[in-house]
């Protein structure tokens, strides 16, 4: 999945660090300027405020288009504490504004006599949502069909503490690496393969963004530990077809087996690539795909797909487009029982403790890591499609599972409202 764009655009640092008994009661005031600024038309000039610096960064039109953005989706700031005090420059601040959501706000000043802002950057909206329960209901109203399940991993499995359509199959996006990563860390558990084997990105593997292997030469020589780590940690599609082919999609359906009830649903196991070209609006092959049984579709694959030029994929408007039909599926408990499988396979082994470091690289939103000392994240999305799936060791060093599905055939999901959602649903976990 793109990371996440709910997450806020701006963040400059400041060079010079002060003490914090000096800096922190004029923290506080430009605490309560930023507050301000959220409104329907900030005013104030931004240079009296912001160091010059910051605005070379975002432009005060920039920054103004935020704050108007925050208060119409949120309202306005009705109050605010500091919720960590202990950076040399700055603060941590939890907004509460009117519409019923609080926002996490980190803000820095420099040493100058205007004690100028030179960090600002602004989370998501969280919802004030009180209970679980509650939770569960937002979701369920969610336009469209949404799964969530969150569930505590035992020695015996798993055990739900809240969940919604935790059966059903739903589009996931690029949360469908999490299988690619489980069948390359079963082959290297195996002794089949290390994480130090080299393989070659081939013409075949450069997909389309996201990412950054898609403009590597054909021929760069990646790990198998590089190549997954992109594939998680940026969700790059061109390190994941890399290993899909390294593979073989017929392996990951195999591996698919140990957690997917709907494992006939994923084959063929599709790359990002053949998914790209089949809805592809310059060609009709998804349709004339759809029409074929399991077998002559991954001959389609291997030959018409194939030989389709990638710089010839046309994605039309950007609606939603088969996403029940032409997509990567796993319901609720399938991703969760796939977290499980992978937190097992790195007991006892110190090289497979590298599937829980690529894992935690990105963790997708955030968290409280006073509560959460380990954050495994994989999400995706498409238009229509959207999943967060996170793997969650608590301080006390019980394991938990949180994900959650959106899909809507009729219009794009909001990703920010969506994210918010399981922001809150990890603070409520008891």
């Amino acid at each position: 999945m793109r990371f996440l764009r709910h997450i806020l655009l701006f963040f400059v640092f400041a060079s010079t660090a002060l003490a914090q008994n000096r800096t922190l009661p004029f923290v506080r005031f430009r605490i309560q300027d930023v507050a301000r600024l959220i409104s329907a038309n900030p005013t104030r000039k931004l240079d009296t405020l912001f160091a010059s610096s910051f605005l070379a960064a975002v432009p005060e039109e920039q920054l103004n288009g935020v704050f108007s953005r925050y208060y119409k989706s949120y309202g306005d700031v009705v109050g605010w504490h500091i919720s960590d005090s202990s950076h040399a420059d700055g603060a941590t601040v939890r907004l509460v504004l009117s519409k019923g959501y609080t926002v996490d706000l980190q803000i820095n000043v420099n040493d100058s006599a205007a004690h100028l802002i030179t960090g600002c950057l602004l989370g998501l909206g969280t919802p004030q949502i009180k209970t679980l329960d509650a939770l569960v209901s937002k979701f369920a109203k969610l336009p469209g069909k949404s799964g969530l399940f969150i569930a505590k991993i035992t020695p015996d499995g798993l055990e739900q503490l809240e969940g919604l359509n935790v059966d059903t199959p739903m589009a996931i996006g690029s949360a469908f690496k999490l299988y690619v990563l489980g069948a390359l860390e079963a082959e290297i558990l195996s002794g089949k393969r290390q994480w130090e084997d080299i393989v070659y990105l081939d013409s075949g593997s450069r997909s389309l963004p996201s990412g950054m292997l898609h403009s590597w030469p054909v021929g760069t020589a990646v790990t198998l530990q590089t190549a997954a780590t992109l594939m998680i940690s940026i969700s790059d599609n061109s390190a994941t077809d890399l290993l899909i082919r390294t593979l073989g999609a017929e392996t990951i359906e195999r591996f698919a087996k140990t957690s997917e009830s709907h494992n006939t649903r994923n084959v063929p196991f599709l790359t990002t690539l053949e998914l790209f070209k089949l809805k592809s609006h310059a060609a009709s092959l998804g349709q004339r795909y759809l029409t074929l049984g399991p077998s002559a579709q991954r001959t389609f694959l291997d030959t018409t797909v194939e030989k389709f030029p990638r710089d010839s994929v046309d994605f039309g408007a950007g609606n939603p487009l088969l996403i029940d039909k032409i997509e990567w599926f796993a319901s609720a408990r399938e991703l969760a029982n796939e977290f499980r499988w992978i937190r097992k396979s790195c007991e006892g082994s110190a090289s497979s403790h590298k599937v829980l470091d690529i894992l935690a690289i990105n963790p997708g939103i955030n968290f409280d890591r006073k509560k959460w000392k380990y954050v495994g994240y994989k999400g995706g999305s498409e238009p229509g499609v959207l999943n967060m799936s996170f793997l969650l060791e608590r301080s006390d060093g019980t394991w938990y599972v949180l994900t959650a599905a959106w899909n809507n055939s009729a219009k794009a999901v909001d990703e920010e409202s969506f994210a918010g959602l399981l922001e809150r649903a990890a603070e409520l976990i008891p």
